[in-house]
């Protein structure tokens, strides 16, 4: 599997169906190909803080069972860590040129995420976007850099996995993609909290849920595209997808997967049967 990124410099019209915020499932219950809509999680898995490798976005769930966390994957090789460290001490010293950050936790209120991205566009939920400053972005930074974010496992698992209908899912995860390096750290349910990991990511959300509550959302499908078109939503809601599987009979057995969000488009080829 390969996983490239590409920024788009200049904005090119794209005559496209998408589906407004708050709207990302049809009457099948799948997600459509296109959303105005910036994902909770991104849909394409990845396990190194080098291609952001952890599974899309899972249903949270009640623990099955109480494991000790293990790391799965390890926390990185030695070179990933020192470059997600680099990076982020670079951001904070002399600023940031492509930035996202995504908390996803559950919280009392339930499952609450929030996006953000370089230019300080932020998305709570997935249906408001809001705006922080260079200094909260900083601060949210350095709550990174102080928790030793780069050293933290790739994933908090029990050491068995329980049997039955019930699987582990999230519980807690955040995402970074900073410049180039990238980290996911995540906690499964099932396992003793990972308090480190919790308390970050409560920090994190918290620096959001103030300028997210006056946040601005859509209504439905015109309603999103036409604020999108007047400067209102950002080009950050905007998530178009393509993805092509190929059938078993096809001679290239290759499949591919597209996202455009903002002006960062990212492909991933794959082999079905891997």
């Amino acid at each position: 599997m390969s996983i490239r990124e590409v920024t788009l410099r200049r904005f090119i019209p794209l005559a496209i169906i998408v589906l407004a915020m708050g709207n990302t499932k049809g009457a099948s219950g799948q997600t459509p190909p296109a959303e105005v809509i910036a994902p909770a999680s991104s849909n394409t898995g990845e396990t190194s803080a080098s291609d952001d490798s952890i599974p899309a976005k899972q249903e949270t769930g009640a623990p099955v069972e109480t494991l000790r966390p293990t790391p799965r994957s390890g926390f990185g090789s030695p070179q990933q860590v020192a470059e997600v460290e680099a990076a982020i001490r670079h951001a904070l010293e002399k600023g940031w040129q492509e930035l996202n950050l995504l908390t996803e936790c559950q919280q009392d209120e339930g499952f609450t995420t929030a996006e953000i991205f370089a230019n300080g566009v932020g998305i709570w939920n997935s249906k408001q976007q809001y705006k922080v400053s260079d200094d909260e972005i900083r601060a949210l930074l350095r709550a990174l850099r102080d928790t030793n974010f780069a050293h933290m496992p790739v994933v908090y698992q029990g050491g068995a996995v329980p049997q039955g209908p019930t699987k582990p899912r999230v519980r807690c995860q955040i995402r970074l993609r900073l410049d180039n390096t990238a980290k996911r750290v995540t906690l499964m349910t099932g396992v003793e909290p990972a308090e480190s990991l919790l308390k970050l990511a409560g920090s994190l959300l918290e620096i959001s849920r103030r300028p997210a509550a006056t946040g601005v959302s859509a209504r439905h499908l015109d309603d999103g595209l036409e604020k999108i078109a007047r400067g209102e939503l950002a080009p950050e809601v905007l998530v178009l997808t393509s993805h092509h599987k190929p059938s078993k009979q096809a001679k290239d057995k290759i499949g591919w997967h597209l996202e455009l969000q903002g002006t960062v488009a990212r492909t991933r080829a794959y082999s079905p049967q891997t």
